[in-house]
Order: structure tokens, then sequence, then C-alpha cells
């Protein structure tokens, strides 16, 4: 795999994380608001006929309440390898300097010189430490593939 395909597949995982961070809070304010309760209920009419009462959409939102668990545990667990991968890149670095890079730059919009004022160093500094998280963050999601590869048989 060439440096261009890892770093566009780098760039795409951390775009992607910041779109699943999104994703993830609306998902749960969508699961709040389906365990407020009904939307509208309407009481049981007493008459000559027997009607019963409009419970709105009552199995379509549990139904919908287990798929938002389930895509949230997805999420959740996708979110937390990314996570990893983050402190693991930042071992024996101090202030967390490269996943601060990573995420300013990628998940946050920043730029150089921003990230430079932030950190306190050169805008070259930052772009040199830019290119060795990537690098690093890159060995360490070949390894991950690696690993499931290997988990699922793959390689064996």
């Amino acid at each position: 795999m060439n440096d261009d395909t890892v770093t566009t597949e780098l760039r795409q995982l951390l775009i992607d994380y910041r779109l699943l961070k999104g994703r993830l809070k609306r998902l749960n304010i969508e699961y709040k608001k389906i365990l407020s309760g009904p939307r509208e209920m309407k009481s049981a009419v007493i008459s000559d006929m027997p009607q019963g009462c409009n419970v709105n959409n009552t199995q379509a939102d549990m139904n919908r309440l287990i798929n938002i668990q389930e895509e949230i545990s997805d999420l959740e667990e996708d979110m937390k390898s990314v996570e990893i991968m983050f402190n693991t890149l930042d071992i024996g670095r101090p202030n967390r300097v490269y996943s601060r890079i990573l995420k300013g730059y990628f998940i946050y919009g920043r730029t150089i010189q921003e990230l430079a004022e932030e950190i306190g160093v050169s805008k070259m500094t930052i772009s040199t430490y830019k290119k060795s998280a990537m690098y690093n963050f890159s060995v360490l999601l070949e390894g991950k593939k690696a690993c499931k590869s290997i988990l699922k048989g793959d390689l064996i």
C-alpha cells in the first residue's frame, strides 16, 4: 500500500470519526425522545359500539428503539477503537501532541497556524508533527486491519 493510499484512507477515517460523533449525538436525542413516551394518546371513547384507543406507533417505536440501541452500540465500538488508537499514538509524547494535532486538523478543522498557536510551537514544527502523527496513526490502522484479518482466519 503506497503512502497516498494510506494518507487518503487515514483522512477518511478521521473525517468519518467526526461524522460518527454527530450521528451518535443525534441517535441519543432520538432515543431519549422515544423513551419519553408516546407522542399522542387518545383515550377510549365509551359508546354503544366498542372502540379501542389509539396508541400511536407503539410497536414501531419499540422496534426503532432496538435499532437505535444496536446502532449506538456499533458506533460507540467504532469510536472507542479510534480513541484507543489516538491514546496509543501519544504514548511517550508530552501533552498528547500527536492526537491533538490530528483531531484539531481533521476533526475540528483547525489550521496549521491555529494549532501552532494553541500548542506553542512553529507552523513548521506542527507540519512535521502532523506528518509523523499521520504515519504513526496509519501504522496503527494497518496493524488493526491485520489483527482483524487474523481473527477472521484470513491469514492462517
